[in-house]
């Protein structure tokens, strides 16, 4: 299983404990730099966007796509990438 989204929520929130409790974990538990920007607003940038899997699933490598241009962002969240094997 893999879930993952906006999560309105940081690593360190309850919304966060409860979802890695038990059969999920998070696939970059390192945390990543922070996603959410407000289109270059946010200082510091949160890490409420996360990619959750259970079972079987090996993490190859995460990362985020920081892509803006002329300060202009396509969202006021950076994509999460993650491959799995």
């Amino acid at each position: 299983m893999i879930i993952c989204g906006d999560f309105n929520a940081e690593k360190g929130s309850t919304a966060y404990a409860t979802l890695t409790r038990g059969a999920l974990r998070d696939a970059a538990p390192q945390s990543l730099e922070g996603t959410f920007h407000d289109y270059g607003r946010a200082n510091p940038r949160k890490s409420i966007d996360w990619v959750l899997v259970s079972g079987g699933l090996v993490v190859v490598s995460t990362g985020i796509d920081t892509y803006e241009r002329d300060g202009l962002y396509p969202s006021d969240h950076f994509p999460v990438g993650v491959t799995f094997r």
